[in-house]
This record gives C-alpha cells, sequence and structure tokens, in this order.
C-alpha cells in the first residue's frame, strides 16, 4: 500500500511541475481588410485597377500569414513571446508584409507584472520597459479554441497621442497570467487576442520543460 501511494505521489509532482512550464503557438489573421472596406468596395467601381493591386497584396498577405508561427515559452514566472524563423520566405519584403506592425521580441515577469521589449534598429538591441496594461475585466463570454473565455478590454495609448482599442479573450481554467505581444496580466492565458487590423488566436498549446534567457537590467530605455 505505501508503494502504491508513493506511485501515485510521484505521478501527481511529475504532472505538477509539467504544468509549469511549456510552448503556446498562436496563429495571426487580419482584420479589417481593404477589400471589405467601405473606401474599398467604393475603389472596386470607380478605380477598378487600384482594387485589383490590393486585392492582390492581400491575398499575398494571407497566404503568407498562414506560414506564420508565434511562439509564447513560458514558465511559472515569466514568458517569452516571439516570431518563430521563417526560413521558407526568401523575400524580406513579402515577409514584412505578412508580419505587419510585429517587432522585437517581449519578455514578461508576471512577479514584477513587468513587460521587457527587445528590438533591434540599426544593428543594436535596444531593452525597452512598457507600461502596463490596465485592463477592464467583461462579463461577455464565448468558446474559443475549446475553451470557456472571458472578455477583457483596454485602451493603448498611441505615440500621436490617440488610443487603440485592444480586447483580449482569456481563460480562467489556464491560470496561466500570459498572452500574445505585452498583453499579459489577466486571470488566465489569453486564447485570443484582437487589435484593429490583427487576431492572434491558440492554436496549440504543450507542457514541456522549456528554457529561455532573460534580459539582464541594463541598457533600457
Amino acid at each position: 500500500m505505501k508503494s502504491l501511494l508513493c506511485i501515485f505521489f510521484i505521478i501527481n509532482v511529475l504532472a505538477g511541475n509539467a504544468q509549469d512550464s511549456g510552448i503556446v503557438t498562436y496563429k495571426k489573421e487580419w482584420k479589417n481588410l481593404y477589400s471589405e472596406s467601405e473606401s474599398g468596395k467604393q475603389d472596386k467601381v470607380s478605380n477598378p485597377q487600384k482594387y485589383r493591386e490590393y486585392r492582390e497584396l492581400e491575398k499575398l498577405q494571407k497566404e503568407l500569414t498562414k506560414q506564420l508561427a508565434y511562439k509564447l515559452k513560458f514558465d511559472k514566472d515569466r514568458s517569452f513571446f516571439y516570431l518563430e524563423d521563417l526560413l521558407s520566405i526568401e523575400n524580406q519584403s513579402d515577409l514584412a508584409l505578412a508580419k505587419g506592425p510585429f517587432q522585437g521580441d517581449y519578455y514578461y515577469d508576471r512577479k514584477a507584472d513587468s513587460v521587457i521589449w527587445a528590438i533591434e534598429a540599426l544593428g543594436e538591441k535596444f531593452l525597452v520597459n512598457l507600461d502596463k496594461i490596465d485592463w477592464k475585466l467583461e462579463k461577455k463570454q464565448k468558446m474559443i479554441s475549446g475553451y470557456s473565455c472571458f472578455k477583457a478590454s483596454a485602451k493603448i495609448p498611441l505615440d500621436n497621442g490617440e488610443f487603440e482599442n485592444v480586447n483580449a479573450w482569456y481563460a480562467p481554467e489556464i491560470p496561466l497570467s500570459y498572452g500574445p505581444l505585452q498583453y499579459n496580466g489577466l486571470p488566465g492565458l489569453v486564447v485570443r487576442f484582437e487589435t484593429g487590423s490583427e487576431r492572434y488566436t491558440l492554436a496549440q498549446i504543450k507542457q514541456k520543460e522549456i528554457k529561455f534567457n532573460f534580459p539582464k537590467k541594463r541598457n533600457f530605455y
């Protein structure tokens, strides 16, 4: 009986440890496309050549974006969000079309509730401390990727002094306060995140032992 209890204890400990780290994969889609906008519909009639050119760019962007995989490595205290290298796309301008505004890597420290943005420019890597997200938790609920999710919203200040509305859908049943880009700090893993033009959706989550280097606190801006 003692040996049987021991086995159950070991299994439970191993299972608990496995849940402390892993990798989440997100896939991205584009929203509010030009071809679906009012100006796009008008150009389709008044300026068909412009419409066709933009429509072809949208098709290319959509196909390339399907090949992108955004990864979120995590342990019990930290996370690391990045775009997985895609060697199959040789034309970097095409890749930029698919990536859109996404740049750099994002490191989140759960205990400090702080995000470090690591970005390369002019051959150098810069580390930037980002502001904490002021989430508004809402009562709206729906199923996404097989999880029961609740909605949270926030207003993100832009460089021009305006604000961008963003929405996140998080799953309390996955007790990880992580999400895409710098959007962390919710009472559950972000299953879907939306800006005005992009949508990130959880595609897969794997529990496994992982390692990643967290930036040292120097050369910050």
